[in-house]
């Protein structure tokens, strides 16, 4: 390893709430590592569950919104109202429905 080159490891653990969709993230990192941001650590999830780029890319997407449509609070901080909220959002403003037909 070159001299000053930072060394971090994280393991994730991924448990399921209700459905495979609801999946929680959670880390498990030794203290003296720098901790990954979250879309990152979103990526690596992602990719080790082998899914293409273009899902890869619509999940950080969607989160991205999420927390614009917050006020860049963090999605750790948020909770059950938080979601109804950007949910109603989108379907009342957006037009954007649980199907995707926009009906």
């Amino acid at each position: 390893m070159k001299a000053g080159a930072a060394m971090w490891s994280v393991g994730y653990v991924v448990a399921a709430a209700c459905s495979p969709a609801a999946s929680v993230l959670r880390e498990t990192a030794s203290a003296d590592s720098p901790k990954p941001k979250l879309l990152d650590r979103v990526r690596h999830a992602v990719r080790a569950r082998h899914y293409s780029r273009r899902t890869e890319k619509a999940y950080v997407h969607w989160i991205k919104r999420y927390i614009f449509f917050h006020g860049k609070r963090h999605p750790a901080e948020m909770g059950a109202a938080e979601i109804t909220a950007f949910l109603t959002a989108l379907a009342a403003r957006d037009g954007v429905s649980a199907l995707g037909s926009g009906s």
